[in-house]
């Protein structure tokens, strides 16, 4: 695909979105329901209001309760019996995540981009900013679609993605076989990125 493509061809249009005001149980309930490692978060008015991802949900409990980053699984099932008695690592986790609201946790900075974004521009804003995924908005800051980084890759290699259904991928161009190397030039997907 062209780089100069908008990410209106490749976003996701049926995007999982959830409340500033739900728990942040719900959310990675959610998240883990719809297979993504991030959500954006709609106010009451149906506009953007931040993104939470599942490093902020980590955060959010290790900030509260001690537990160690997605690293740290093994602390988190070893700390989770208590030897004086009281709550252990996992309880006092669990009970975070139950009852924390998603506003707490979310980052409220959000990177947008409207749907005539190119791709080019799009893998530039996210790793300027180091994030994962850009919700592509329209002029009243509403969720239209998302563009993630698997989104981007999918694009560059010409393949369809989960999100984007039946799309037939473009024919790969100078494909290398076996002892032959790759053309380079305008045939090669990555070399404009």
């Amino acid at each position: 695909m062209d780089v100069h493509a908008p990410v209106s061809e490749i976003m996701t249009r049926v995007v999982a979105q959830i409340e500033p005001t739900a728990s942040a149980e719900e959310a990675a309930r959610l998240m883990r329901s719809r297979h993504v490692s991030g959500l954006p978060v709609i106010g009451s008015n149906g506009r953007l209001v931040g993104v939470l991802s599942e490093i902020d949900i980590v955060r959010g409990i290790h900030q509260a309760t001690g537990a160690m980053s997605p690293r740290g699984f093994l602390d988190i099932v070893l700390g989770s019996t208590p030897a004086s008695g009281g709550p252990g690592l996992l309880e006092s986790s669990r009970a975070r995540l139950k009852n924390a609201r998603v506003s707490e946790f979310m980052s409220d900075r959000v990177v947008t981009v409207d749907p005539d974004t190119t791709l080019r521009e799009a893998v530039r804003l996210l790793r300027q900013h180091g994030i994962s995924r850009l919700p592509v908005v329209d002029d009243k800051r509403r969720v239209i679609g998302i563009v993630t980084k698997s989104d981007l890759l999918g694009a560059v290699e010409d393949r369809p993605s989960r999100s984007r259904g039946g799309l037939t991928p473009a024919p790969r161009v100078g494909r290398a076989g076996k002892g032959t190397a790759a053309p380079k030039g305008p045939t090669d997907p990555y070399g404009d990125i």
